[in-house]
């Protein structure tokens, strides 16, 4: 995404407007949503991130975002949920 310029005076609020919807706009982390409920926990955790923490920036914003998310799924990391990896047990 290339560098935006004002394109007259007072239009640094709609750039910021940009801006932040810009943030908005990501590909899902695709080690964690897996299924379309967590598709939608997801987009709920954004919209929590944006109207809580509307001067979050880049990667603050995203840390927000996946901590609001793991605290609406009671998101548990693969090794204490007991799955094993397909993949590493086809390559043992």
């Amino acid at each position: 995404m290339g560098h935006l310029q004002p394109a007259a005076e007072g239009s640094e609020k709609a750039l910021a407007i940009v801006a932040r919807d810009a943030r908005l706009v990501s590909v899902m982390p695709v080690s964690v949503v897996h299924t379309p409920e967590d598709e939608e926990a997801w987009e709920r955790a954004k919209d929590i991130a944006a109207n809580e923490y509307p001067d979050a920036t880049g990667s603050n914003y995203w840390r927000i975002v996946m901590g609001i998310y793991k605290k609406i799924t009671h998101y548990a990391p693969k090794a204490e949920r007991g799955h094993h990896d397909p993949i590493r047990r086809m390559t043992r």
